[in-house]
């Protein structure tokens, strides 16, 4: 997406520095404690973050699965439905044009879908009116749901803009960065623009398969 990342796991997420982030991605977080959940809601969800959510954040509690556990932890009312077709999920026009996905063209059940009414729709469960992907402005923090994992960079840039992130670029390039280093990594090479922070911009060749420093 050109934005700069780190891998952090759940358990060390109450280790890091919370303010150097704009945009927080939950990935597989399908079980979260009573602790973890209140960490979250109390330390993540603050100064106006963006926390996004994929498939099933918190269905279980690590006692029962209940779809008003992913609810509370997103923020966003969900609601539980029981596909038994291939589910696709068609992103709005606006965001990226003709963009429609699976998870390997297979069915997805149980699948959540968001049934709050006060949530912005970005996407919908194809062939059906159910909300597949959707945002909500809480009091502090903007929460997204994603009923499954997308794999367009266009998507995650859209989302990552609307926090505020920093895009170096929109080329499909990888980001990584620290003690004054910025590395790049690209599949295809070819000329860059990247953006600095300080609204500078680099002009550089690059090979295919290569890593930058």
């Amino acid at each position: 997406s050109g934005v700069v990342h780190d891998v952090i796991h759940l358990s060390d997420l109450d280790k890091i520095n919370l303010s150097a982030y704009k945009a927080i991605v939950f990935m597989n977080t399908f079980m979260l404690g009573k602790d973890q959940k209140k960490f979250i809601l109390d330390k993540v969800a603050k100064g106006n973050r963006n926390l996004i959510w994929l498939y099933a954040p918190g269905y279980s509690n690590g006692v029962k699965l209940d779809v008003q556990h992913v609810s509370e932890v997103t923020g966003i009312e969900s609601a539980i439905v029981y596909p038994t077709d291939t589910v696709f999920l068609t992103v709005s026009a606006s965001i990226v044009p003709d963009y429609t996905f699976s998870v390997m063209n297979s069915v997805i059940s149980p699948l959540f879908i968001v049934s709050d009414k006060a949530a912005e729709s970005h996407g919908q469960i194809a062939g059906t009116n159910q909300v597949g992907f959707a945002s909500k402005k809480l009091v502090e923090s903007t929460s997204w749901f994603i009923s499954l994992p997308p794999d367009n960079q266009n998507v995650w840039r859209y989302i990552f803009r609307k926090a505020g992130a920093h895009i170096y670029n929109d080329q499909g390039d990888i980001f990584y960065s620290g003690s004054e280093i910025l590395t790049v990594h690209t599949k295809d090479g070819g000329h860059r623009i990247i953006k600095l922070k300080n609204g500078k911009s680099v002009s550089v060749t690059l090979p295919a398969n290569s890593t930058t420093l």
